[in-house]
């Protein structure tokens, strides 16, 4: 098992076929990689199992696929408080994302075409955040950008930052909306949009260009977040984060790893 360079997305895991030379493991054939390979017979048939990637939040654990940037708050975090929901309040005050507790992540899966690009849609609900709260989707790494719900008395606001500097803002009035982001290993960008019905998205902000920086170490992730600039005691619930890998038909193609 090796890790191949792939990008803004990271190291990837990568299964080779050893042979022994002079009693010297050789990876790969003919001493060079290989990026397909035929399965060895191992006396039985196994079925194709995706690995875990989207999420409805209907379980009582988290899927296998999330990690938390930090330590986690496990009080200020749940599946239980709304059923089919994460809920997600804020733990102390802090000035920026990098600096969020509860911060929920997960690696960025790529297709085998890396023309094809890899889209993460979260559906939040917003009802109960405080003055300064700002929660919604991220693409981290360093850099990082990030579309977010943030209130300001009482209003709130959507809005794209790009590496700590706010780019983009506009007034809503909805209690849902619906978060995305379009990122390519391949181009090394990645952009956000939101709906307010799942079916219409608009962009808000700019790119943002990925890069694999060693100040992180792992490659770019999908992110979940809420967290307080003024106060702490909002919180926010996301009903389902999906990934897809396909812009065909509205972004209708689920997920589905070779």
């Amino acid at each position: 098992m090796l890790f191949v360079d792939s990008g803004p997305f990271g190291r990837c895991p990568s299964l080779h076929p050893v042979t022994w030379v002079d009693n010297w493991p050789i990876a790969g054939v003919d001493g060079k990689g290989v990026v397909r390979y035929k399965k060895p017979n191992v006396g039985k048939k196994y079925p194709i199992i995706d690995l875990p990637a989207s999420d409805e939040f209907n379980d009582k654990t988290l899927g296998m696929q999330w990690g938390w940037n930090h330590n986690p708050d496990s009080t200020k975090w749940s599946l239980k408080r709304r059923p089919g929901f994460l809920s997600l309040e804020t733990t102390r005050v802090v000035s920026k994302l990098p600096e969020a507790p509860n911060m929920l992540t997960q690696r960025i899966f790529a297709n085998y075409d890396q023309t094809i690009p890899t889209i993460g849609t979260a559906r939040l609900e917003v009802k109960n955040m405080k003055d300064g709260d700002v929660a919604g989707l991220a693409v981290f790494q360093d850099p990082y950008a990030f579309i977010a719900v943030k209130q300001n008395k009482g209003s709130k606001f959507l809005i794209m930052v790009n590496n700590g500097k706010a780019i983009d803002s506009l007034a809503m009035n909805n209690s849902s909306v619906y978060l995305r982001t379009i990122a390519s290993n391949n181009t090394k960008k990645a952009t956000f949009e939101f709906s307010f019905d799942n079916k219409t998205f608009t962009p808000l902000g700019n790119e943002l260009s990925m890069r694999f920086n060693l100040t992180i170490f792992t490659g770019n992730k999908f992110c979940l977040f809420n967290y307080a600039t003024y106060e702490t005691g909002g919180h926010v619930d996301f009903d389902w984060f999906r990934i897809q890998l396909s812009m065909k038909n509205n972004y209708s193609t689920e997920l589905n790893l070779p």
